[in-house]
């Protein structure tokens, strides 16, 4: 029994649909890993010996500082998952439907092949 065109290109096709996936999803898991840990405060030195107003504003600044770029980190972080994980719906239905119509041509190649 030969396949159709219709059904070797379906083939094609669907294996180029996984491969995407496959690559969004090590993207994903690789993303999600990639943790946000930058230290608010200073440890070590002589940061204890340090007393008075101006450097007790530049901690603060710094400490406003770091909390903005977490949340900026973070922010992106999920804006980017978030997209990934759309791109990955979009392929599954993409694949299902992709599936749907290689069995439909499956069939078709048989009962024409008769």
């Amino acid at each position: 029994m030969a396949d159709s065109q219709n059904t070797i290109a379906l083939r094609a096709e669907i294996a180029q649909v996984e491969k995407k996936l496959k690559a969004l999803q090590v993207a994903g898991k690789g993303l999600g890993s990639v943790k946000n840990e930058i230290k608010e405060t200073y440890e070590g030195g002589d940061a204890g010996d340090l007393y008075g107003n101006k450097y007790d504003d530049m901690k603060d600044d710094e400490t406003k500082a770091i909390k903005g770029f977490k949340s900026n980190f973070d922010d992106k972080k999920s804006a980017m998952m978030d997209k990934i994980q759309s791109q990955e719906r979009v392929l599954n239905y993409k694949l299902t439907s992709l599936n749907t119509q290689l069995r439909l041509s499956e069939i078709w190649d048989a009962i024409t092949n008769k």
